[in-house]
């Protein structure tokens, strides 16, 4: 593994390589929130998402042994009755010395973290392209 102090330099394709498209067989669509009564009609939104594993295979195919995650434990946020979300993790993933951070929110912790996961992966163009996706 390479220390956070190293100077290195990625091979030019590493990062395109990272935010590549997915193979469509791994992107999954959920519905996000309750469904809403619109004219007698219930009408849902879906959003696009990867799972955490997607995520992990494409960092060990590219950069294997390259990458590192820490996850920390941040604090309940009070005064959102209406928010499902009662666990935040900030993750802070490292790749070839490179770091970037994001924050995941989640009913439980291997939710949220996990959450915090994909969105720092994001920050260096893994799954991207799920935000182009818009909504359903």
């Amino acid at each position: 593994m390479i220390a956070a102090n190293d100077i290195y330099k990625a091979p030019a394709d590493v990062w395109a390589r990272l935010a590549a498209p997915l193979a469509s067989e791994t992107i999954s669509w959920r519905q996000d929130g309750k469904p809403v009564n619109r004219d007698g009609k219930f009408i849902a939104r879906f959003v696009a998402y990867v799972e955490a594993n997607t995520v992990r295979e494409r960092l060990d195919t590219i950069v294997p042994g390259e990458w590192d995650l820490t996850l920390t434990p941040l604090p309940q946020i009070a005064g959102e009755p209406d928010s499902e979300a009662t666990c935040s993790f900030k993750a802070r993933l490292q790749v070839l010395g490179v770091v970037r951070e994001d924050v995941g929110t989640g009913r439980d912790y291997k939710q949220a973290a996990t959450d915090a996961f994909k969105r720092a992966a994001v920050r260096f163009g893994i799954a991207h392209e799920l935000y182009s996706y818009g909504q359903n």
